[in-house]
């Protein structure tokens, strides 16, 4: 099949599809639309990577590489003999040299005196008195007022509209009489 491509702003073609990977300016990002045989319906510009045929032209396949040979062992240093190491085994190779002389020691903590007697119950205090309830603040008393007094205004309003339904539904029957239903 024979591509028809739009390269800086220009028609070229049309090409084979090998011969596209040489065209200069020619990527996978280019546009490009298959030239279409004699009546039939013609496609759509599309860029160059949605054609599998055109992607696998201008992608080269990749030649086998050879295996990377495996890196070498690094090589280890002998360990080196700690001082730690030699003292579990038991032969220290040198004793480390002091050149200050060692802190004196702290002097004995006397140990405090214990009693051998009876110990008493410890003295309780007198009881704290409970604080005295605080007054009200004024705020709340005024809020629970005003809400006594929509809570009393919301009944009339109820009760209002009870009796408007009732008027309601004997109006609705006299004029159904009057009708004559």
């Amino acid at each position: 099949m024979r591509y028809w491509v739009h390269i800086d702003n220009q028609v070229q073609g049309p090409f084979d599809k090998e011969k596209l990977a040489s065209t200069p300016g020619f990527t996978v990002a280019s546009m490009a639309y298959p030239e279409a045989p004699a009546g039939s319906e013609p496609a759509a510009w599309k860029a160059a990577s949605a054609y599998p045929e055109l992607l696998s032209a201008l992608t080269p396949s990749p030649s086998p590489a050879p295996a990377p040979a495996p890196a070498p062992a690094p090589s280890r240093p002998a360990p080196a003999e700690s001082p730690l190491a030699l003292t579990m085994r038991g032969s220290l190779v040198g004793d480390p040299a002091f050149d200050a002389p060692l802190p004196k020691a702290p002097e004995a903590v006397k140990p405090f005196p214990v009693s051998t007697g009876t110990l008493a119950p410890a003295e309780t205090a007198a009881p704290v008195p409970a604080p005295a309830p605080a007054q009200p603040d004024q705020r709340l008393a005024q809020l629970r007022l005003k809400l006594g007094q929509l809570g009393t205004e919301l009944a009339a309003v109820a009760e209002t509209q009870t009796q408007l339904a009732g008027k309601l539904a004997g109006a609705v029957k006299e004029l159904k009489e009057l009708a004559g239903e």
